[in-house]
């Protein structure tokens, strides 16, 4: 497996509770796995021949005498497979054009690809968007790519819980959000909670008549228990109400919608094949084997930030920040170039797409329309 560094390395640190807004919270969740490098490739090993390795065009000359590792060469299938991704994206791509050595062909792999990685995450601050990119070098010679953030947080807007921001406001970002995150992030929003909140407290019950039965049923005093109708109440009038006449919206707000309506668009319009925000558990899991004891839960929430919302949040967030949130947000098992590079063409389009999203998180309410 191979890692693409800085993003890629992960963090251990024990997330605090949920009832806080994102600025609040820190930017790495507890893990319980960890990644493995490749051993050394100069470990042990003579090559006795100097075989000509081609990369779509791109002959590497190896020398007669090359380090190799015990077990996979440093110049896998998956590294060529790539290679030739890269090759297929830049025929003259510089750092190829050269002769070198099987172990220096693979660095070179690894680093043009990581420079690729690494400028496509250029639009995000790590600080505020540490995202992990795992790459995997099957024994097919396939290529998986594993994305995942490692935060865990409530994604509402701080200002949301301010009383003089006028409720059209709100919505208008609260939508805007709503469409836009789980295009590409795992996250949970309001009713995605309440099913939470019904299968732990109220033994899957939906109504207050049902709850009451399930309360009395385990032994517990209805009267003291938060029901469903209540936990409802709790959501602030501007999540559901609509409004009459479309309100004049802040500059920074209206900037920051119309960017991540743009974003969004654009996003979508990248084919769903060869995604690289396609969670799949199956994938994830065969690859790293943390996936198998981590909660459903995912990291992400978008809920109001009520109080009685906010508690019935940590109380869901509680087991997965023990044993770990399913942080995936893509996983991909490729096995050529064109797919490769459609990954890296989708993963370029979320990135940028979630630029936008902490853009309209972080925008003002507080400033003056536009004329």
């Amino acid at each position: 497996m191979a890692e693409i560094a800085p993003h890629t390395k992960p963090r251990r640190h024990r997330a605090p509770p949920f009832g806080k807004a994102r600025r609040d919270l820190p930017r790495h969740l507890p893990k319980g796995r960890s990644g493995q490098r490749h051993p050394d490739p100069s470990a042990s090993g003579t090559r006795t021949t100097a075989p000509l390795i081609v990369l779509a065009g791109a002959a590497l000359e190896l020398s007669p005498n090359v380090p190799l590792e015990l077990g996979p060469p440093p110049l896998t299938a998956a590294r060529r497979l790539i290679g030739r991704a890269l090759l297929a994206r830049d025929p003259k791509l510089a750092a190829f054009q050269k002769p070198m050595t099987e172990f220096e062909a693979a660095c070179t792999i690894d680093a043009a690809f990581s420079g690729i990685i690494q400028q496509a995450l250029a639009p995000l601050k790590y600080e505020s968007w540490p995202i992990s990119v795992r790459i995997f070098h099957d024994e097919e010679g396939t290529v998986t790519f594993l994305v995942a953030p490692q935060d865990a947080c409530n994604l509402a807007p701080e200002w949301t819980k301010n009383r003089k921001v006028p409720g059209a406001i709100k919505q208008a970002v609260w939508n805007t959000l709503k469409e836009a995150v789980p295009a590409i992030l795992p996250v949970g929003d309001f009713e995605y909670l309440m099913e939470e909140a019904s299968g732990y407290y109220w033994d899957g019950a939906t109504t207050d008549e049902e709850a009451i039965e399930a309360l009395q049923n385990m032994g517990y005093d209805e009267g003291t228990a938060v029901l469903p109708s209540e936990l409802r109440k709790a959501a602030p009038r501007w999540l559901t109400v609509k409004y009459k006449s479309k309100r004049k919206m802040p500059r920074d707000i209206a900037k920051a919608i119309a960017l991540t309506k743009r974003r969004l668009r654009e996003f979508k319009k990248m084919p769903a094949r060869h995604s690289a925000w396609q969670p799949d558990y199956e994938i994830a899991a065969s690859h790293d084997h943390g996936y198998d004891d981590c909660a459903s839960t995912p990291p992400f929430f978008l809920v109001p930030l009520e109080q009685p919302i906010l508690d019935i949040l940590d109380i869901v967030a509680e087991g997965a920040m023990q044993v770990g949130f399913f942080d995936v947000a893509g996983a991909a098992t490729l096995s050529k170039p064109s797919q490769i590079n459609a990954w890296l063409d989708s993963f370029a389009a979320g990135i940028r797409l979630l630029a936008a999203i902490d853009q309209l998180i972080s925008a003002s309410p507080f400033r003056t329309p536009d004329a």
